[in-house]
Formats: structure tokens, sequence, C-alpha cells
């Protein structure tokens, strides 16, 4: 299981290693020791991390393990007046991003989640003080009386990490060390190069591959007959 240090020794092999260090391996011992690298590090971590999980939210392929559906329970007294919405409801504090609101049949009518495409519903992210919430003009839950969506939270266990992933997190999180490690500016630029156009393409690529799992038959054009067609 890859560990939150071995990921930022990654990103520290990427950037040419930690640059207080004039001899060793120019690696970390641990993320939560007490040097000037270690510092820098557990402090961008997470910020690194949810930062990806968000872009991957964008381009429509987020990381399978950082999905969660929630039914959002009782509507708030007064939904904004903005758009006319009809219900607002309060989002889990945990919300990275809404993916989707959707009828919660489609997911208690089934044994697993599938690929079968819900009906999904229009929806606005608005916020009032630190509170993000849901405005909607459809109660979506089982009993009609709340919204049921899809989001994205922050997923911290390492262990369901994936190898693309990972290197999303490393190319980033060692864009981000630059100053500390003594980067160029021209190599920064050029890791938030690879991380825009190669980590975060082969990161969708593994994502969207993850929800492949619907069995495909092929469609039969015998119209009744028991005997194959020919073939050419």
């Amino acid at each position: 299981m890859p560990t939150e240090t071995e990921i930022a020794n990654l990103a520290l092999i990427k950037g040419g290693g930690a640059g207080d260090q004039e001899s060793g391996t120019g690696l970390i011992a641990s993320i939560n020791g007490s040097g000037r690298v270690e510092a820098q590090c557990k402090l961008l971590f997470p910020r690194v991390r949810r930062r990806i999980y968000v872009d991957l939210a964008v381009v429509k392929a987020p990381f399978k393990p950082t999905l969660a559906y929630k039914d959002l329970g009782a509507a708030n007294a007064s939904p904004p007046e903005i758009g006319g919405w009809d219900y607002a409801f309060n989002l889990p504090g945990n919300v990275l991003a809404v993916m989707k609101q959707i009828s919660e049949d489609f997911i208690t009518t089934q044994s697993s989640i599938t690929d079968r495409k819900p009906i999904e519903y229009r929806f606005d992210i608005l916020y009032q003080g630190t509170t993000k919430i849901l405005v909607t003009n459809d109660l979506t839950n089982t009993a009609c009386t709340s919204a049921f969506v899809q989001y994205v939270f922050d997923q911290k266990n390492t262990g369901t990490f994936s190898e693309a992933l990972i290197q999303c997190i490393a190319t980033l999180l060692a864009s981000e060390l630059a100053p500390t490690i003594g980067m160029t500016d021209e190599k920064r630029t050029a890791l938030l190069a690879e991380y825009i156009n190669v980590s975060i393409p082969n990161a969708k690529k593994s994502n969207l591959a993850q929800f492949n799992t619907t069995t495909r038959v092929i469609p039969s054009y015998k119209a009744g007959r028991t005997e194959s067609l020919p073939t050419v």
C-alpha cells in the first residue's frame, strides 16, 4: 500500500530531490518529520489531492473511491431567490463536487451500481456563508421528499489510490514544491504541463475503465431462425 511519504518522495524525485539535503538520497524519512521539506510536503499534500479530485470530476472521470451517494434530508425553509428554484438542501461538509442529482431508486433497486445511465436532474450549487447548498426543482429520493445526489469527497485512504492517481499527485506536488527544493521556473512549468497534458488524461482513461463493468451482449439478427447467418 502506498503511503503519503512514498508519494511525496516520488514528487521529490521528479523535482530533483529534497533541496535542503547536500548529501544522502534527497528523500524524506517521513512526511510527519520536522524538517522544512517535510513540513511543506505535509501542508501541500491534501491540497494537491483535493485539487486533483475536482479536476477529474470536471472532466467527468471521477476517481471511483471518491464517489458517494447521499439523501440530503429535509429541504431548507427558504431557498435562495436565484433562478426560481423550488428547493434548497444543505450538502455534506466533505463535498468537493456534486456529480449528479439522480433518483434514489437507481441505487436502491439494484444489487450493485452498474453503468446503466440514470435520469439526471438540473441543479445548481450555491454558498451561504461557509455552507454549500444544492438548489433544485426536483425531489428525487425514494419518498420524494428530498434530493438524492452522487458526489465526490476527499478520499484520504492511500490504499485505494491507483497508479494513475499517484502519478497525478506526485507530478502536481512536485510543481508546488518548486520554491522549496530549488527547481527552476522552467522545470516547474514543465511539471504543470505534464500534469495537465499527460497525468490527468491518463488518470481519466484509468478511471473511466473502472465504470465499464456491464455485460455486453452481441445482438442476434436471426429473427427466430435456429441456423446461423452466413459469414462474409
